[in-house]
């Protein structure tokens, strides 16, 4: 066999390269499918920080005796547009319920604690809760 001149490649090296290739291809695709899967996680929850902060603003431009009056008892109070859609002609279908508790005199008199809450489900359907807690001076 001395002397013997090989060209080209044999069919096991073929195969095993291929078989490489196709582990190196089957890995970008996992890669891909996870970072498009935490993508829309990541969308949804900045959705619900926008929702929150909008409440939290329209709450800001009111006056203190308007706030107070939006909430009795210190309880939570559904938002009446629930669910909400932000954007219907999207192709998210994630829907969002707000709700709101405003505290009077707290952390200190004077002051009114405003605490807004969105939750919405993921796609594994497990419930998430973003909360934006702000103060604003009392009456």
């Amino acid at each position: 066999m001395v002397g013997l001149n090989r060209n080209g490649f044999t069919l096991i090296e073929t195969v095993v390269a291929l078989g490489m290739l196709a582990l190196g291809v089957l890995g970008v695709a996992a890669s891909l499918l996870t970072a498009i899967k935490y993508s829309a996680q990541s969308r949804s929850a900045m959705e619900a920080i926008y929702l929150a902060e909008d409440q939290i603003e329209i709450m800001r431009l009111l006056s203190a005796t308007d706030v107070l009056a939006m909430v009795p008892d210190d309880a939570f109070v559904n938002d009446g547009l629930n669910p909400i859609d932000p954007d219907p002609g999207d192709d998210n279908t994630t829907r969002y319920n707000r709700r709101w508790r405003v505290q009077d005199d707290t952390p200190e008199a004077g002051l009114i604690t405003i605490t807004v809450a969105v939750d919405f489900q993921d796609r594994l359907g497990i419930t998430r809760t973003v909360s934006l807690r702000t103060l604003k001076a009392g009456s």
